[in-house]
């Protein structure tokens, strides 16, 4: 059984109202590891939860999308004004935003940390980089502060929320906690 098939099966399962505990019992001789089973169980939300969240998730989908919209208009526009040749390359973050779009918007429980590391990046070098920035002393224009970097805040913001309340398992940086899970193995 394989990764996908593994969290198509929990997902059912826990929709049907069996206990993560009874989905591990039940799927452990046919998974090839107890710790990948765990972390396949730690991928998905309780029904509760997910149905808790679910507005702030198509909140965090929808910014996703908008920001990998605005970065491929960005794109075709800077990479345009250098060579058509490089045009290409105008895909290459949009491309990475609907990635990450697709994990919210099935609620992959690995991926919500990571979002909001490489977002908090995309915040600090776009504040810090940014040569408009540097030329009015400090003061950002309001246009660039509403449209780019207040939907990034929004987003680190969204990850780690989400992250922490419909997916305590795992830490900060790193791997799951098997014993958050509240499974006996």
């Amino acid at each position: 059984m394989n990764r996908r098939e593994a969290l198509k099966l929990i997902r059912t399962k826990l929709e049907e109202g069996s206990s993560k505990q009874q989905v591990y019992e039940e799927l452990l001789p046919v998974f090839h590891s107890s710790s990948a089973l765990l972390s396949c169980l730690a991928m998905v939300p309780e029904p509760k939860k997910r149905q808790k969240y679910m507005v702030l998730n198509i909140m965090f989908f929808c910014l996703l999308l908008y920001c990998a919209t605005t970065r491929f208009i960005y794109g075709i526009v800077f990479f345009g004004t250098l060579s058509f040749w490089l045009l290409p390359l105008s895909l290459l973050f949009p491309a990475l935003s609907a990635f990450f779009a697709i994990m919210v918007l099935n609620f992959r429980g690995d991926w919500y940390r990571s979002i909001g590391f490489f977002t908090g990046l995309n915040l600090f070098f776009s504040i810090v980089l940014n040569e408009p920035f540097r030329k009015t002393e400090g003061l950002m224009p309001i246009n660039e502060l509403l449209f780019s970097l207040l939907p990034v805040a929004i987003i680190m913001f969204l990850s780690y929320y989400l992250s922490f309340k419909v997916f305590p398992e795992y830490k900060l940086f790193g791997p799951l906690i098997p014993e958050r899970l509240g499974i006996k193995t």
